[in-house]
């Protein structure tokens, strides 16, 4: 009986033994497989690996998969340290994925690589403006300026650096260029109304207000502006004659107020405007 248990008790440490050695042998066959499937690159080139990962990083990027464009450039950076478009793309996605420190860093690289050209110091700029250095970013718009003199997304930059910092002189000048290349660039037409108000150049800035719908409340805001003592002047929207009569009550002048209101409200249209005109004359004592 005893030697019948001993025999079990080799088998069995045989039989885990042999399934071990299956195990591993087929773990590490696996492993192998694993390791040739995640490998996509296996037999290429080494040119062919760095436009493998960066093509791989552009895909990403385009998807606004940011940390997957990182992931794939290192892959393609490793590959070949002082790649200058590579790491230009590392910028540009750091940058998008709102990464301040690391864009600045790959940016600078680049640069210092030979890449000079409008779209690094475009990236250069952005980068700075969203960190409030005004300084800096203008310098690298102008930088960016030079390598492309027509470049619109180049030019709108530099009119938002100057009207967040309240050069509206300057603004101007940049957003008349910009519309004289795209007309219909509303951000350029908005900029510019904006700052001609801030200027105090109502009469100009008349002249580009009203053109399309999302200047129509700037047109009537200027119109108040130009016309602000006759109470006669015709506004064909009701939104205007609102605001006329909120800035003759900001001048103590309820009674003007009340008169532009009640041509409002006589026209009897079912409209929100109306509706508002109504409630507004109501609460005027």
């Amino acid at each position: 009986m005893a030697k019948i248990k001993t025999i079990y008790y080799w088998l069995t440490v045989c039989l885990i033994i042999f399934s071990v050695d299956i195990f591993l042998f087929s773990y590490d066959g696996n492993e192998i497989l694993l390791r040739e499937i995640q490998d996509p690159t296996a037999g290429m080139l080494k040119t062919e690996k760095i436009e493998y990962y960066t093509q791989k990083g552009d895909s990403y990027l385009k998807k606004s998969e940011y940390n997957s464009a990182i992931v794939a450039y290192k892959e393609a950076l490793k590959l070949k340290k002082k790649n200058p478009e590579v790491v230009f793309k590392l910028g540009e996605a750091y940058r998008q994925a709102e990464i301040d420190t690391e864009a600045i860093e790959y940016y600078t690289q680049a640069v210092k690589y030979g890449i000079n050209r409008a779209e690094v110091y475009l990236g250069f700029g952005m980068t700075y403006k969203k960190r409030f250095n005004y300084e800096m970013a203008e310098k690298q718009f102008d930088k960016a300026i030079e390598y492309d003199k027509n470049n619109i997304q180049i030019m709108k930059e530099i009119m938002d650096l100057y009207y967040r910092q309240g050069k509206y002189d300057k603004a101007i000048i940049t957003a008349k260029k910009i519309l004289s290349i795209n007309g219909n660039d509303g951000n350029a037409l908005n900029i510019l109304i904006r700052s001609q108000i801030l200027t105090g150049n109502f009469t100009e800035a008349k002249k580009y207000a009203g053109i399309d719908t999302n200047t129509k409340l700037m047109d009537d805001y200027i119109q108040v502006k130009i016309n602000a003592k006759k109470p006669e002047e015709s506004f064909g929207d009701g939104n205007g004659r609102i605001l006329k009569a909120i800035f003759a009550l900001r001048e103590n002048n309820p009674r003007y107020a009340k008169k532009i209101l009640e041509t409002l409200i006589e026209s009897k249209e079912n409209t929100l405007s109306v509706k508002l005109g109504k409630r507004l004359y109501s609460e005027i004592k």
